[in-house]
């Protein structure tokens, strides 16, 4: 089974949707809603808006909601909203600042919010790591 992957460059800015079950990487800008297997958004890319993944990898930034299984803010990446997740992680020097949900439902198998998804209340947090 082969996983597409799509490239989003540092000279590209995309308003709107953009969907697909397979691993998007992000170096330009995205104003809008993703929905994709895996995300990955480089240390100079950009998203501002509304993710569901299964896995979100955050080197640049992304400011909204984001809903993933799996969360991973890397060392020069910043994160700021409301993130639903079954696993965080933060990296020495990242920057995240959130209103955290954790879940128990992976996210696209719930398509997106729902109070049964939840298993905590909701926390906020500001942390840099370092």
């Amino acid at each position: 089974m082969t996983t597409s992957r799509s490239h989003f460059a540092a000279d590209l800015i995309v308003t709107g949707s953009v969907s697909g079950p397979g691993r998007l990487q992000i170096d330009g800008r995205v104003d809008g809603e993703v929905s994709v297997g895996a995300l990955a958004v480089g240390a100079r890319g950009s998203l501002i808006g509304t993710v569901t993944a299964e896995q979100a990898e955050v080197a640049g930034s992304v400011t909204g909601s984001l809903r993933a299984a799996s969360v991973t803010v890397a060392p020069e990446g910043f994160l700021s909203g409301v993130v639903e997740y079954e696993r965080l992680g933060v990296a020495a020097g990242g920057r995240f600042e959130a209103e955290c949900r954790p879940t128990a439902v992976p996210a696209l198998q719930n398509g997106g919010s729902g109070s049964a998804a939840r298993t905590a209340r909701p926390l906020r947090a500001r942390l840099v790591a370092g």
